[in-house]
């Protein structure tokens, strides 16, 4: 993947100000990646866990499950575990559990 990280940086870029579909896209483009193995510690090591807590935040709730769903992948690979705790998932997994499915 030649120019992955361009793709990841431009997805991370995207999640601060999006509108409520552009946050689910670039949740669903994250989920995505997770689900290949070889790229999870490095989208932890670029921020993934903050800006899944930014898109969490007042999205609808397909939008936060998919979230979830990508800090569950992460979770999934014992070297992204550690570095996952040091970039406040916790925090993010309380948001997401606290928020209300409106």
């Amino acid at each position: 993947y030649q120019f992955i990280e361009r793709v990841i940086k431009a997805f991370l870029g995207l999640a601060s100000a999006a509108t409520l579909e552009v946050k689910h896209i670039c949740a669903s483009a994250l989920c995505n990646l997770s689900d290949l193995k070889s790229m999870r510690l490095r989208l932890v090591e670029e921020g993934v866990v903050q800006v899944l807590g930014q898109l969490a935040r007042g999205a609808e709730a397909k939008t936060r499950r998919v979230c979830a769903i990508v800090l569950q992948s992460l979770a999934s690979t014992k070297p992204c575990r550690q570095e996952m705790v040091a970039k406040t998932a916790v925090g993010t997994l309380y948001s997401l559990s606290n928020d209300n499915d409106a």
